[in-house]
């Protein structure tokens, strides 16, 4: 009986860890979108500036 006890605070916080870490993720994607949309405006804005030249 004092096993299952100990048990269950240890699952729950086991939860916890996991949804944490998935919002870790979360936010490592974001900040990879937000890089790779920087990137692609800075390339765009090069293209124009160049094809601007005569």
């Amino acid at each position: 009986m004092h096993s299952k006890t100990k048990l269950k605070p240890n699952s729950k916080r086991r939860s916890k860890t996991t949804s944490q870490i998935e919002v870790e993720l979360q936010h490592v994607e974001d900040n990879l979108d937000e890089q790779t949309t920087k990137r692609t405006t800075e390339q765009q804005s090069v293209q124009s500036s160049s094809s601007s030249r005569p």
